[in-house]
This record gives C-alpha cells, sequence and structure tokens, in this order.
C-alpha cells in the first residue's frame, strides 16, 4: 500500500477555499440571516409559479 500523502485533490483545495472564504464572511458580519433567505427564494418560486401557463 503507497504511503498517504497530505496532498489535498484539486476539488478539495477548492471547497477549502470556499469554506475559509465563508468563515472570512461571517467574522466581518457580511452574512444575510436564514429569513430574508428563505423569503427572497420563497417569492421567487412563486413568481416562477406565476409565469407558468395552466
Amino acid at each position: 500500500m503507497p504511503p498517504k500523502t497530505n496532498t489535498l485533490s484539486e476539488p478539495e483545495t477548492a471547497t477549502v477555499a470556499a469554506i475559509r472564504r465563508g468563515l472570512a464572511d461571517m467574522a466581518t458580519g457580511r452574512v444575510v440571516p436564514h429569513d430574508v433567505v428563505m423569503a427572497e427564494l420563497q417569492a421567487i418560486i412563486e413568481a416562477a409559479k406565476a409565469r407558468r401557463p395552466g
């Protein structure tokens, strides 16, 4: 069995970078409350439903 390495794959490196960006956003207050996000998503869903024929 080959020895284990501590090298991350490209997708893993991208994931770690995204997590670090998110943590930095949280630390500086660049966040949107969950209820606000859910209300925006619901409005998008309702608008899409309204545009559907039938």
